[in-house]
C-alpha cells in the first residue's frame, strides 16, 4: 500500500484548489451542463467516490462495491 499511487480523486482535489474561483465556477457549471445532458442528475455518486482507506474486509469491500447488497450479519444487526 505505501508504494501505491495516490488516488486520482485526491490529485484532482488538490489541483481543483490551487484553481482561481472563476475557474472553479467556471468547470462546475460545464460538469453539471454534462450531467444535465446526459440525464445524470438523479445518479447516487457517492459509492463510487470513497475516499477512505480500501477496506481490507472482504464484507467490508463487497458493502462499497454494492451497497444494495446486505448479508444476514447486516440485518441482524439493524
Amino acid at each position: 500500500m505505501a508504494s501505491a499511487p495516490p488516488l486520482l480523486q485526491e490529485r484532482f482535489s488538490e489541483e481543483f484548489n490551487l484553481l482561481e474561483d472563476w475557474e472553479q465556477a467556471q468547470l462546475l457549471s460545464s460538469v453539471q451542463r454534462i450531467a444535465a445532458m446526459m440525464g445524470a442528475e438523479d445518479l447516487d455518486a457517492a459509492p463510487l467516490l470513497v475516499s477512505a482507506e480500501p477496506a481490507t474486509d472482504p464484507k467490508a469491500l463487497a458493502k462499497v462495491l454494492n451497497p444494495s447488497t446486505t448479508t444476514e450479519e447486516d440485518q441482524e444487526s439493524n
